[in-house]
């Protein structure tokens, strides 16, 4: 199946690779990520125990997670679920898409963090951060909340990195479905107000000093 996503690329920003970041700014490339400053202990122990298990559930999960990241990325599809989960993406999301500014790119900020998105487009008219989520079952708003907040952070970096190009907008992609006959979408997006409610619960996570495992 031809990869559509990447005849929208266009070079709008000259993005900063992580080696030249980690030599302007090397005390916010060895900051937290901001993965690093969202997990909490008791769940971040339990999700390295399950992690240790390839056949537990959320192994399986992170496995199909990652997979589909690397389908969405490079176009390359290794299976028939791959090909579902492309088709998906190609008739449902990206007609929504008018370019694509930039993909996993490396972003820093000086409050102290660091951090890698996933996509930057004109989403529906607006300049937006977005996600891509993998899951069996839909994904309900109220099991994104960490998501909505790391999407907020790249926001942020994003706009003291670029100002030239002013984030206005966040998005989570949810492919969902078990069944290659069965894939279907689900895009969240974040209002003006629940964007700021994210951005200060993110900034007063990293405000508090309280990072695991850092």
């Amino acid at each position: 199946m031809k990869f559509m996503l990447e005849e929208k690329q266009v070079l709008e920003i000259d993005y900063l690779s992580r080696k030249f970041l980690s030599v302007e700014y090397p005390e916010l490339i060895a900051a937290p990520s901001v993965t690093q400053w969202l997990k909490d202990e008791k769940s971040d122990s339990f999700f390295r125990k399950q992690m240790r298990n390839p056949n537990s559930v959320i192994a399986k999960a992170v496995k199909q997670g990652k997979q589909a990241h690397s389908v969405l990325e490079t176009g390359v599809t290794k299976s028939e679920m791959d090909e579902a989960v492309l088709d998906c993406f190609n008739t449902d999301i990206l007609g929504d898409i008018s370019k694509v500014v930039g993909r996993e790119q490396t972003l820093v900020h000086p409050v102290g963090y660091n951090g890698k998105f996933d996509l930057m487009a004109e989403y529906r008219g607006e300049y937006s951060i977005i996600d891509y989520k993998r899951s069996n079952k839909r994904r309900t708003p109220s099991t994104l909340k960490s998501y909505f907040m790391q999407l907020m952070a790249y926001r942020f970096a994003h706009n003291w990195l670029y100002p030239s190009h002013n984030i206005t907008q966040v998005a989570i992609i949810n492919l969902y479905g078990s069944d290659v006959d069965n894939i279907k979408s689900n895009v969240t997006v974040l209002t003006p107000i629940q964007m700021e409610d994210y951005e200060s619960q993110f900034l007063l996570r990293v405000a508090s000093g309280e990072c695991v495992g850092y």
